[in-house]
């Protein structure tokens, strides 16, 4: 009885075409539809599966019976714009599947010699796969763009036009054969299937992964620098792009040319190795020798990274355990490779030991220089004469406000833009404020030392005092510096409040320096801790409400920024099409409250006295209490009020001063809680000894 490799030998030799009788053409005919027909099962699942996650899904939202639902435009984009998991499972499924089954005869000996034996060159047999594969993808891709721009054309979606539909199929198309050439490239260099899947998805993550790893390493030996801003630059990595906050819809022209240019390349890579393989390699993890030693310890490498930087975030940035991770990553990763390059456990003799001890040295060495700082990198300040300007912020992301005009589908409209979009850059390009963050910037080197050690990291990062700080330095010769510094704000309260204080960071941290008062539909000021509101409707009331708290803002010292005090209220602007600027009525607005004295709507828009059934309050900071929050919560109540010492307060003056005293109550030396009339509790608070009322001072200190 003929195997079936001799079966699939014979019909392809019955069916190739006479113009290709000495196997020299591009691609051959009868292998590529003997190869149709075997695996059309790829092309009809991969069809099934997009009709299901694209034209069906769009069917079925428009369906909906709730017209505000139906006729969003978001949601139709969205699903057009690869919004669905099924979507992406099906985009990155399938490809690599195509690849394993077309040249899975390659990882078994006696299959890749009867192909082999057929009277065509390896070139063209490879072609030929590469086109099965191609028509496979394509051709479901086409019939699901197909369908949906009927659907879309008949129904008439909001918002949606055949040019939508074409820019989904363009990176369909794009990203199936990225996944589907990557794939067999693989293969060529693998004897084994599992191996060939494994290693796919790896060298897709690895543009991401790698330099997550680089970076976050990097980031452990090297203060100050900036790992967020390296970290969000362009990957090329279509795993992490698919995951990414911008998703595939943000994907540009660059990136696009990139992806076209290692769709060739990897294409050129795996004819090459292709035709140079040996057929005895099948079943081999690595079938090039001269891979083996970088397949090796590449994978050491990153191992030994990855185990480093876990332990260092799992145990408070300690480096003593983050050199316990390298170590561990490293030998495990070795000798388990080891074992799968030569699939037996007999790897533990000198030759490996010498080889990974080599490795170690070196690695050994290369920490040593990072922590050397050889190149001066976290002391380097510019000279005031050298900066242009300078960007100072709390976030360090540099797509954080960028629009993404280069993307090849359009964006989706906006229709309740976040609030305070629209905020410009915080720019310092005066030579007072540029030497003003210079001095916080040397004062953050100079006390580089008192965080160097990990559970002082962790204290900065989680004590409740944190700022995150980013500078970004344009020089005058058009060079950028960047730097990124987590410190305890408390500390450096000299050198911010200039910064902090200054007219350009209020512009740009401030939604409501921007109001155009005319716009304004309605203000609403809805206090804390109850269900009570004030609404302003009237044109002259809304116009001097807003010019008070644009001064109280502008008026805002560091102090009152970083106290740390409960607001009075939260205060709403509503804007015309559902824009709203939103802030706290914070307790040093004196403009914003004299004005509601004024005009008799003080008592209505904030807590006051007679609200408060009384105030508990103890001695001894919150602890991890402050995390909690006792609305309802009797039990809690009830514990508190049993403590040795506590104080109850009732009095409508004192309750005053606490509700005017009321910090969060981290590190405070009295934690308070708030107990309304209406029932219920506000969050737990603190108070500080020198602003508490007197009765707290004189039951505590008597």
């Amino acid at each position: 009885m003929k195997s079936k490799t001799s079966l699939i030998i014979c019909e392809a030799n019955a069916e190739r075409k006479s113009w290709c009788p000495d196997g020299t053409s591009f691609i051959d005919t009868g292998i590529l539809l003997n190869d149709l027909k075997r695996y059309a099962w790829i092309g009809v699942g991969y069809l099934l599966g997009m009709l299901l996650a694209l034209p069906l899904t769009l069917v079925m939202i428009h369906s909906v019976q709730e017209s505000s639902v139906a006729s969003d435009p978001h949601i139709y984009l969205r699903i057009l714009q690869f919004g669905s998991d099924l979507q992406i499972a099906l985009l990155v499924l399938f490809p690599i599947l195509t690849g394993l089954w077309l040249f899975r005869y390659l990882q078994d000996d006696k299959a890749a010699d009867m192909i082999h034996t057929l009277p065509v060159k390896r070139e063209t047999l490879y072609n030929t796969h590469i086109m099965v594969g191609i028509i496979l993808l394509s051709l479901p891709l086409f019939l699901t763009a197909l369908v949906s721009w009927g659907i879309t054309a008949s129904m008439k979606l909001p918002g949606v036009y055949s040019s939508d539909v074409l820019m989904w199929l363009a990176i369909a198309l794009l990203f199936s054969l990225v996944f589907f050439i990557t794939c067999v490239s693989v293969g060529m260099i693998t004897g084994m299937s599992t191996v060939q899947g494994v290693l796919t998805v790896i060298v897709l993550a690895l543009p991401m992964g790698l330099r997550w790893l680089l970076l976050s390493n990097y980031n452990m030996y090297t203060y100050g620098f900036a790992y967020d801003h390296y970290y969000d630059t362009v990957s090329y990595s279509l795993l992490a792009r698919i995951n990414s906050y911008r998703g595939i819809a943000g994907l540009t022209s660059q990136e696009i040319i990139v992806y076209l240019l290692a769709i060739v390349a990897l294409y050129i890579i795996g004819r090459y190795l292709y035709q140079r393989r040996s057929l005895e390699n099948a079943g081999s993890t690595i079938t090039v020798e001269g891979l083996k030693p970088v397949f090796k310890y590449g994978v050491v490498f990153c191992c030994m990274l990855l185990f480093g930087s876990n332990f260092h975030s799992w145990q408070n940035y300690s480096m003593a355990w983050t050199y316990f991770g390298y170590l561990l990553g490293s030998l495990l990763s070795y000798f388990l490779i080891e074992m799968l390059l030569i699939k037996s456990v007999n790897v533990f003799h000198w030759k490996a030991v010498r080889g990974y001890l080599i490795y170690a040295v070196i690695m050994v060495v290369s920490v040593l220089a990072l922590q050397g700082d050889l190149s001066a990198y976290e002391k380097r300040i510019p000279a005031l004469a050298d900066v242009e300007s300078v960007q100072y912020s709390e976030y360090s992301n540099p797509r954080d406000k960028e629009k993404h005009q280069s993307g090849v589908i359009r964006e989706i409209p906006a229709t309740n833009p976040e609030r305070g979009s629209g905020l410009p850059d915080l720019v310092y390009k005066d030579s007072r404020d540029i030497e003003a963050v210079i001095q916080l910037h040397q004062q953050i080197i100079d006390k580089r030392p008192q965080v160097a050690n990990g559970p002082e990291m962790w204290r900065v990062i989680h004590g409740g005092t944190c700022r995150r700080v980013f500078l970004d330095y344009k020089l005058k010769d058009g060079r950028h510096m960047y730097r990124q510094y987590v410190i305890d704000a408390y500390q450096y309260g000299p050198v911010l409040k200039p910064i902090i204080e200054s007219h350009t960071y209020k512009l740009a941290h401030n939604p409501i320096l921007h109001v155009d008062i005319k716009q304004v539909k309605m203000v609403e000021i809805a206090t804390m801790g109850i269900s009570r509101s004030v609404r302003l409707v009237d044109e002259q009331k809304i116009s001097e409400a807003i010019a008070a708290l644009q001064t109280d803002v502008m008026n805002r010292t560091y102090e009152d920024t970083v106290a740390g005090k409960p607001g009075w209220a939260s205060i709403s602007i509503f804007l015309p099409d559902d824009r709203q600027v939103g802030l706290e009525w914070a307790k040093s607005f004196v403009n914003f409250e004299a004005w509601l004295k004024k005009n008799g709507e003080y008592e209505k828009a904030r807590l006051m006295p007679e609200d408060i059934q009384y105030i508990l309050v103890v001695k001894g900071s919150a602890d991890e209490d402050w995390t909690r929050t006792i609305k309802a919560n009797s039990q809690y109540l009830l514990e508190l009020e049993k403590r040795p010492g506590c104080l109850k307060i009732t009095d409508p003056q004192s309750i005053e001063t606490c509700l005017r005293s009321y910090y969060n109550p981290n590190q405070q030396p009295y934690l308070a809680a708030i107990v309304y009339k209406g029932g219920g509790a506000a969050p737990l608070g603190g108070l500080k000894a020198e602003d508490a009322p007197d009765v707290v001072k004189k039951h505590f200190n008597p």
